[in-house]
């Protein structure tokens, strides 16, 4: 696939070919076992596996092309609920953790002052959520919500999305509690607890660095995430490597688009810390040991407070 032919795909187009089939519960499955694993070559090989099964359904739907990597690029619907705190391509919620437990209370018509009620607007409280439920409110809504919730739910991820967006670009608040009352009802226990996790938190505690996730997406989407910060910018740049060119990280990267743009937010890079300019001059050293007339030049920067004094006259 060439550069021209990568500008069009369009990663959130080709991900529905499998989103809008695919089921939430399976995902959250995969959520779920991501979170209790406590090895990380397990996490990595487990979400890995997924990603290829993922390329495989996708493959499958298509022509055969030139492209080795177009399949990975339609990974988007899913690496935006797998990163949702990076998904910058819609609004903030506005929902935090104390809404959604109104929200759960007010849609499940349980007693205000209720123990299922009180567990739940009270959930950082160990007194009323107890040390079994968890961290935060998505456990609480696990353990608390079971027995009222669907046994299974035909939520698709494109189905989840387009109720996000809803959510995201709803203006009021009471609007929101329309779109969710009946929405969060329709859902399965453990749907429920990783949509409170994907709207509340914006963060799944999976373990996994947002590095490691999308390593194993592709080899090269973590450097065209530092010049880029836009997941479908990633998926779509990824989908733009060519077959004949080797998937290691260092040779995809400069196909893959490893520049900086105009209007496109970057993450700098920072230097090491030093605990004094001897530090810096052995560093250095070793690096341009051998080479002849090189010099270095260094310049003091002290910390402190600063002052901006504006005058008038």
């Amino acid at each position: 696939m060439t550069e021209s032919t990568s500008c069009q795909f369009i990663p959130s187009v080709e991900g529905a070919r499998i989103a809008s089939e695919f089921p939430f519960y399976i995902l959250c499955k995969l959520f779920e076992r991501l979170s209790c694993s406590q090895v990380m070559k397990k996490k990595k090989e487990a979400l890995s596996a997924f990603i290829r099964n993922w390329v495989i359904r996708y493959e499958n739907q298509i022509e055969k092309n030139s492209a080795i990597a177009a399949g990975v690029g339609s990974f988007y619907p899913v690496l935006r609920l797998l990163l949702p705190s990076y998904d910058y391509s819609r609004p903030a919620y506005g929902i935090g953790q104390s809404t959604m437990a109104r929200i759960c209370v007010k849609a499940f018509g349980l007693a205000p002052k209720g123990l299922s009620a009180r567990t739940l607007l009270h959930f950082n409280n160990p007194k009323f959520s107890g040390k079994q439920d968890g961290r935060d409110l998505a456990d609480c809504v696990f353990s608390v919500l079971a027995d009222y919730c669907e046994a299974e739910s035909d939520l698709t991820i494109s189905g989840l999305h387009e109720q996000l967006d809803k959510i995201a670009y709803a203006s009021k608040q009471e609007e929101k509690l329309e779109i969710l009352t009946p929405f969060i009802r329709s859902l399965s226990a453990l749907e429920l607890k990783w949509f409170v996790r994907i709207v509340s938190l914006r963060e799944l505690h999976l373990g996994l660095s947002t590095k490691t996730v999308l390593t194993c997406v592709h080899p090269a989407a973590p450097s065209i995430w530092n010049v880029t910060q836009d997941l479908c910018t990633v998926c779509q740049r990824i989908a733009g490597i060519i077959k004949t060119q080797p998937v290691e990280a260092k040779s995809s990267l400069s196909i893959a688009g490893h520049h900086v743009t105009l209007n496109a937010a970057y993450r700098p890079m920072l230097c090491m810390r030093a605990n004094s300019a001897l530090e810096v001059c052995i560093a250095y050293e070793k690096v341009f040991s051998g080479i002849a007339d090189y010099c270095l030049c260094l310049e003091a920067k002290y910390d402190g407070e600063r002052v901006q004094v504006r005058l008038h006259g």
